[in-house]
């Protein structure tokens, strides 16, 4: 069997592995650990080391413009490669904990649409069945922020399996 496992880099990932481990070994599972790095939190990113002007009062009426001290400015391709970098250092240490002793391969996909990469994803790795964590939203934050969750089940054409904060297998 092979199992793709969405993460994202939140504390519920680590509740995530947790909870499928047992299954996964039972199982003998051949396990795809995938995480997506949203591009549009790249763009601000990168774009958060422009510099900024401060005005400050000043002598009359002109005010005196301040500039704060120089700062690092990452290019967009330097912020992608650092948070896919972060993102694969975070599913390795998953790795040696819970899943030591499997077949784990890990995969950094990085585009702005996270539950469609994830549904296209599975079928490209070969997966039987996409297991992906939520974080059990409901009511009105649900509907102001989505669910990545909802979205990949509506999207796959693989079986998913939810995990929630606190589930066992």
């Amino acid at each position: 069997m092979r199992v793709l496992i969405a993460l994202d880099d939140s504390e519920q990932a680590q509740g995530v592995v947790t909870a499928l481990a047992p299954w996964l070994r039972r199982a003998e599972a051949d396990v795809h650990l995938v995480s997506v790095v949203d591009m549009s939190q790249v763009r601000q990113a990168a774009m958060a080391g422009e510099p900024f002007y401060q005005p400050s009062p000043g002598v009359g009426t002109r005010p005196a413009i301040q500039q704060p001290p120089p700062r690092a400015v990452e290019s967009h391709g330097q912020a992608l490669e650092r948070a896919r970098t972060e993102r694969e250092e975070a599913l390795l240490g998953l790795v040696k904990g819970e899943l030591e002793g499997l077949n784990v391969q890990v995969h950094v996909l990085s585009d702005d649409e996270t539950a469609e990469a994830i549904a296209n994803y599975g079928p490209e790795v070969g997966a039987d069945v996409i297991a992906v964590g939520t974080h059990g939203r409901s009511g009105l934050t649900r509907a102001l922020m989505g669910s990545v969750a909802e979205q990949v089940v509506r999207l796959s054409e693989l079986p998913v399996i939810v995990v929630r904060e606190g589930m066992h297998t």
